[in-house]
């Protein structure tokens, strides 16, 4: 019995179709070629089935290109010389080997290759294999490497060995993978310094892949997975992942000196530990890696994380037997402790970011905020050395930051302190702390009664002190205060009102005896009230959506001239009937009917914030005889910046009536729209951020009276108008990491009066081919009667009430713009700049617009 019609008794029927429902077939009792020595080329599209050992034999040089049916009890292709190249479309089988090549090759396989050994092996020299189809063995590698080479198996390729998928022998290898590669031990094993690209499947029973040289190159983009190790790497080797790798124990396993960088879509997982590394060792973690133990070192190494790593075992990262250098920048998120196990290593807190783990056994460790870094911390650290030279806010309010150690505040420093009504975040240091650089307050928004705050306790004294105070309760507010100098421990009482005009100049210092604590304070004199910090971010929103409900309006009194042209017919050619009837109704319909839509871009920008949005417009009126009416709907979004970094995005879906009729040589138009609106802001507290989603309406209307005149071949056209705009906000409640600086806003509303006289000039082209041609330009005037938006009033956490109003906007603006219309028939396309020009803000708006008559 043959060994593919052997395999096929044991393979499902979808495998089988082809072996059993062989065509005629030539049966071979000696090896096709095996006598020739010259290079010799079979095309073979016949079935051959051999009893011989060999079934093909192909001398140095030789080549097979084969689409039929190839089996033999020991090698089906065999080649013993230099050069041999194999084709398949058909299906290969051979009892030991599909195809064995002795001195390299190359194979191409769209087919199928089995081998009862290995399915394809390449020895004695470099091999190249290229597979798109299937290649698999019965107790070996499905592709052996032997003296290295390469391998592209392609996205339909499976590659199915019963050890390992691929082995490759040697150095300089490379494997590229976007297909499927399996073995119930190993997916790929590297026996030296080859390179490995992986975009599709790589999965082993024990390993899905080992690398045992030296320097090896991975590159994976899609899904390693291992029962026991999803990457094993040698010394000097490295890992880039972008894609998802895990291990049943380690998700990836470096070796001394290896390199393992994970990017932001990266996921490394282990069953008891993320990632294993010795020494020397460079982690860089943007992704995902999760364990156990999420990184766990066995040497010093170096890891930057900007990434997440989580250990759910209970330490996120461990580092063992040697002073390892971890570095925490932004992005970073641990999930779990921080645990040093007794060594010197050292930890960095760069760019910005929170954390809560706790930091255990680094004793002989340290940790240092880097100049320009802000970090937000809480939790237990045990660090013998904590020094801040860039932004810290050391604990929040009811969650202290609790250092095992000592404490340096750095000349470049700033210890940043949250205060409440109810209280401020505690540091305590059961070491020594030694003071620097910059003191600041942070004051979330609520009624504060005359008291005194500690912020700091340090078992082991205080000595030094701060160089500057800052306390910032809102943006007039802002101060810095200078305490004295002293070389002895201080205690620090800043006796401001937080009022301006009970602002002190200068804190009070006054020096202690010697003692085991001394403990800094903030003393209010006075009761005060701090607002929230940018409160004006909701009015402002409101103001620009409001700007945004004007500029609809003054569209809408100067629609596309849809509804123009010549007048249309209601006679149905031929029609004739109740049909006829119906058409000619539908006609009579749609006459005088026209459509327009158009698309907007705008820019405002004013002292206080700027703001760029855009919208579609679309209306469908009818041409009367003296006049023409419609319906306009659209979407529109605002995006606002403001100067303290606050930020607004808002939403309107508008509806709308609009119309125009001429008495005599006057034309009087007018519209009316209503919209709804969606908002999110992000408000700057002080302390982080806060959210904040709200609804709200909004109500436009205006009339336009124009009187066009004709002067030589121009029309002029002068116009008086007025818009109303009135908006209306409901409440909105914010939330916030430090819920404290989070506020409630007020139902509010506000009603914006524009009056304004323009001037439009144009000219008409008629090209010889009926085109016509209309460039326009515009000049104005507008006056704000009442300033646009709504004032706001904010309620803080412990019911306190403040109020802000919008920026205040120039009384008067000029208009400025051009335009140039072309049309044909029935449709016409426009286009128009137009800016609004006044001593503290400005717009900008461009539009385009389409309009068609049916």
């Amino acid at each position: 019995m043959t060994t593919l019609r052997r395999l096929a008794r044991k393979a499902p029927l979808t495998v089988c179709a082809p072996v059993l429902a062989l065509p005629a077939a030539i049966s071979l009792a000696q090896p096709t070629m095996a006598q020739t020595q010259q290079p010799s080329a079979i095309d073979n599209t016949t079935n051959l089935l051999s009893s011989t050992a060999i079934g093909i034999a192909l001398p140095g040089n030789g080549a097979l290109i084969n689409s039929a049916i190839i089996d033999a009890p020991g090698y089906a292709v065999q080649g013993n010389g230099a050069g041999v190249s194999v084709i398949n479309s058909g299906a290969i089988g051979g009892g030991i080997d599909g195809v064995s090549l002795n001195q390299g090759g190359s194979v191409a396989n769209s087919g199928s290759i089995f081998g009862g050994h290995i399915g394809v092996y390449t020895g004695g020299a470099a091999g190249s294999v290229s597979n798109s189809g299937r290649i698999s063995a019965g107790t070996g590698d499905a592709v052996s490497l032997f003296a290295g080479g390469t391998l592209t198996n392609q996205a339909s390729g499976r590659i199915l060995g019963a050890s390992a998928g691929v082995y490759a022998n040697g150095s300089g290898s490379s494997i590229n993978n976007a297909g499927l590669i399996t073995g119930p031990a190993f997916g790929v094993y590297l026996m030296g310094d080859s390179a490995v690209t992986n975009s599709g499947s790589l999965a082993g029973g024990t390993v899905g892949l080992i690398d045992i040289g030296h320097g090896g190159e991975i590159t994976n983009t899609g899904l390693i997975h291992g029962g026991q190790t999803g990457v094993q790497l040698t010394n000097g080797a490295s890992l880039d992942n972008a894609g998802n790798i895990n291990g049943g124990v380690v998700g990836v396993k470096l070796g001394a000196a290896g390199g393992l960088t994970n990017a932001a879509a990266g996921q490394i997982t282990g069953g008891v530990v993320g990632v294993s590394a010795t020494a020397g060792s460079v982690i860089n973690n943007q992704g995902s890696i999760t364990g156990g133990i999420g990184i766990l070192v066995g040497g010093a190494v170096t890891i930057d994380e900007t990434g997440m790593v989580t250990g759910t075992g209970g330490s996120a990262i461990a580092l063992h037997n040697g002073a390892s250098s971890l570095t925490l920048g932004t992005g970073a998120q641990i999930n779990g402790a921080i645990d040093g196990t007794g060594t010197a290593s050292a930890i960095t807190l760069a760019g910005h970011g929170d954390l809560s783990s706790p930091i255990v056994n680094f004793g002989a460790g340290s940790l240092t905020v880097a100049p320009n870094a802000a970090w937000t911390v809480t939790g237990n650290w045990a660090v013998g050395q904590v020094t801040n030279n860039g932004t810290l806010t050391a604990g929040l309010v009811g969650t202290p930051l609790t250092i095992q150690g000592n404490f340096t505040q750095g000349a470049t420093g700033t210890l940043r302190v949250v205060v409440t009504p109810t209280g401020m975040n505690q540091l305590i240091v059961t070491g020594h702390a030694q003071l620097g650089g910059t003191l600041a307050y942070v004051l979330s928004p609520g009624t504060y009664a005359p008291g005194t705050y500690a912020f700091l306790n340090a078992a082991g004294g205080v000595s030094g002190d701060f160089t500057s105070i800052v306390s910032t309760d809102s943006a007039q507010h802002a101060r810095t205060l200078t305490s004295s100098p002293a070389a002895s421990p201080l205690l620090v009482s800043t006796a401001q009102s937080l009022a301006p005009s009970a602002l002190a100049s200068a804190a009070t210092v006054t020096t202690t005896s010697t003692t085991t604590q001394t403990v800094p304070l903030l003393s209010l004199a006075q009761s005060v009230v701090v607002a929230p910090q940018d409160a004006s971010l909701f009015a402002n929103a409101a103001q620009d959506e409001a700007l945004s409900g004007d500029a609809l309006t003054q569209t809408l009194l100067a629609p596309p001239a849809s509804g123009t042209g010549q007048s249309c017919s209601i006679q149905v050619p031929q029609a004739s009937g109740e049909a006829g009837n119906l058409a000619t109704a539908l006609a009579a319909g749609m006459c005088r009917l026209g459509g327009w839509v158009q698309a907007s871009a705008t820019d405002l920008s004013t002292s206080a914030y700027s703001a760029q949005g855009g919208g579609v417009l679309a209306g469908l009126d009818r041409k009367l005889a003296n006049g023409r009416i419609g319906f306009a709907m659209g979407y529109d979004q605002q995006d606002l910046l403001d100067k303290q970094s606050g930020k607004a995005s808002m939403q309107a879906v508008r509806l709308g009536l609009y119309g125009g009729f001429s008495f005599g040589r006057v034309e009087i138009n007018g519209a009316l729209s209503g919209g709804l609106l969606t908002d999110r802001s992000t408000r700057p507290t002080g302390a982080g951020y806060a959210i904040g989603k709200g609804t709200g309406g909004l109500i436009s209307g205006g009339l336009q009276a124009a009187l066009p005149i004709e002067l030589n071949g121009l029309v002029l056209r002068p116009a008086i108008g007025l818009r109303i705009t009135h908006i209306s906000l409901g409440a909105l409640s914010e939330t916030a990491a430090t819920q404290g600086f989070a506020v409630q806003t007020k139902s509010a509303s506000g009603t914006y009066v524009a009056p304004y006289l323009r001037m439009s000039v144009a000219k008409r082209f008629l090209t010889a081919s009926g085109v016509e041609i209309v460039p326009r330009a515009l000049l104005g005037v507008t006056v704000n009667a009442t300033n646009p938006g709504a004032s706001t009033s904010l309620v803080a956490a412990d019911g306190s009430l403040t109020s802000t109003s919008a920026t205040h906007l120039s009384p008067v603006s000029a208009q400025l713009g051009a335009g140039l219309t072309i049309g044909r028939g029935a449709w016409q396309l426009s286009l128009r700049y137009e800016a609004a020009l006044a001593a503290s803000d400005h717009t900008q708006s461009v539009q385009a617009e389409l309009a068609l008559r049916f």
